[in-house]
C-alpha cells in the first residue's frame, strides 16, 4: 500500500540523510512544481507540512494543464499561439480551443483529456484530478523507492559508474519529454559511432571497395 505523503516525506529524508545526499536533490520545489504542474509555493507548503488550498476536480485540470502550458512557453520560448497551434493539429481540435486549455479557462472533455496525457507525457488522467497531496506524493514515492532499492535504478548506476553521482538529470528543470528526447539523442549518438576498424583498413572507406 502506497504511504500518505507525511510518512514519504519523513522516509526520504531520512533515506536522504543516511545516504548523504543533498535534500535539494530531491525535494526542490521549483523541480516538483514543473513535475507535478503544481504551483511552487503549493509544493512548497506541503514540503513543510502545510495543506494545499482547497479546489475542485474542474480546477485542478485546467490550473495543471496552464502550468504546463506555461512551462513549456517558458522553456522553449514559444508563443501561446504556437503551442495551442500544435497541440490542435495533433489532438485535432480547434486552435481556439487549444488556446482555452493552454490558458486554463477550460475543462476539456475525457476525450480531449486523454490526448492530452499523450501530448504531455504524463501519468495517464490521475496526474491532472488528484489532490495536490496525492500529485505530490506519486512523484516522491518514485524517488523513495528509487533510494530505498538503488540496484533497481539502472539510470542512477549508470551516472555513479562515470563519477556522475550528484548529477541526476531526473530532478532537472527540463520537462519529461526534453529529457527523454536529451537521453534517447546520447543513446543515438553512441549507437552511431564508428565500430573499430580491422588494423590497417581505412576507417571511411566502404567494405566492397577494399583490396
Amino acid at each position: 500500500m502506497k504511504p500518505e505523503l507525511p510518512e514519504t516525506l519523513l522516509r526520504l529524508k531520512e533515506l536522504i540523510r543516511a545516504q548523504n545526499l543533498s535534500e535539494s536533490d530531491y525535494l526542490d520545489p521549483v523541480r516538483l512544481g514543473a513535475e507535478t504542474a503544481l504551483p511552487v509555493m503549493t509544493v512548497a507548503n506541503l514540503l513543510a507540512g502545510r495543506s494545499a488550498p482547497a479546489d475542485t476536480v474542474n480546477e485542478r485540470v485546467t490550473a495543471r494543464l496552464k502550468k504546463l502550458a506555461q512551462d513549456h512557453v517558458d522553456r522553449t520560448k514559444r508563443s501561446t499561439n504556437q503551442l495551442a497551434a500544435d497541440i490542435a493539429r495533433k489532438l485535432g481540435i480547434s486552435e481556439n480551443w487549444a488556446r482555452h486549455i493552454c490558458n486554463g479557462t477550460k475543462v476539456p472533455n475525457i476525450g480531449i483529456l486523454s490526448g492530452l496525457v499523450e501530448y504531455w507525457k504524463v501519468d495517464g488522467e490521475a496526474f491532472f484530478t488528484v489532490s495536490a497531496e496525492e500529485a505530490l506524493n506519486r512523484v516522491l514515492v518514485v524517488r523513495l523507492g528509487q533510494l530505498e532499492r538503488p540496484e533497481s535504478d539502472p539510470f542512477r548506476l549508470l551516472m555513479e559508474k562515470h563519477g556522475l553521482k550528484a548529477m541526476d538529470m531526473r530532478h532537472s528543470p527540463l520537462s519529461s519529454p526534453d529529457l527523454e528526447r536529451l537521453i534517447v539523442g546520447v543513446i543515438q549518438s553512441v549507437l552511431k559511432e564508428p565500430k573499430d576498424q580491422p588494423e590497417g583498413q581505412p576507417k571511411n572507406q566502404p567494405e566492397d571497395q577494399q583490396p
